[in-house]
């Protein structure tokens, strides 16, 4: 990463606002429902371009795709992973899981505000109704012409605009571990070594493409990959 001695160089979150007409296909595609696949390519490739503008045009310094092509930080799993099927959520369990805890019951505006920002952005918010994505078998990637065409897009949108520096957003295997049920491996430790295993291939992908860009992903803490050392993103 970048280091600044004149002044702090300012980079952000990573996900950024989609625009409306993108985000009715990320439903859609998010639900697993078909989709115009031509009309998505275009609306995402245009939602990049733009957000990336804004982001120099407000002074950003570090920027990112904004995650524009994803429905949410972790629905992409079953579009660029083997090993994940999306399965109906048991009866009683369709609404979202976290409503039976104390800290959701204790402050449920903010919540139901949480859940109709993800809801705008696309994704599910956490809402079981249309299935659960669930690991059924051996965990490997398949996602690197998606991961591809996300970095093209950033490379294309940042053509020509002034910037430091460029990072794109990736998960981190404990992330996906902790959030999708295993039905697979004999332990949890298997699990998400797996999962890491297979992220390796995306990580990579990013790493290949500029040994500047850095990954930003929630609860990762030094992640390796062999031959490659990582600074831990925040989120």
């Amino acid at each position: 990463m970048k280091r600044s001695t004149e002044r702090i160089l300012t980079t952000h979150v990573g996900s950024l606002a989609r625009p409306n007409a993108l985000i009715s296909i990320l439903r859609t595609k998010d639900q697993g429902q078909p989709y115009d696949h031509e009309t998505y390519a275009r609306l995402v490739r245009d939602a990049v371009a733009d957000v990336v503008r804004k982001q120099t045009e407000a002074g950003i310094d570090i920027v990112t795709d904004g995650e524009q092509g994803k429905a949410s930080f972790f629905g992409y799993i079953v579009e660029r992973f083997n090993g994940f099927e999306r399965k109906p959520a048991p009866p009683g369990q369709e609404g979202n899981p976290r409503a039976a805890g104390r800290e959701y019951q204790a402050f449920p505006d903010y919540y139901a505000w949480s859940e109709r920002i993800a809801e705008w952005a696309g994704g599910r918010g956490g809402d079981r109704r249309h299935g659960i994505d669930v690991c059924t078998g051996p965990v490997s990637y398949k996602g690197h012409a998606a991961a591809q065409t996300d970095i093209e897009n950033l490379q294309a949108a940042l053509k020509g605009l002034p910037h430091e520096e460029v990072f794109m957003p990736s998960i981190a295997p404990s992330y996906i571990a902790a959030t999708l049920p295993n039905e697979f491996y004999r332990t949890e430790r298997e699990y998400e070594h797996a999962v890491a295993d297979a992220l390796r291939e995306e990580y990579r992908a990013i790493v290949v493409c500029s040994a500047r860009w850095r990954r930003c992903a929630p609860t990762l803490r030094a992640q390796r990959v062999p031959g490659e050392t990582f600074r831990s993103g925040s989120s």
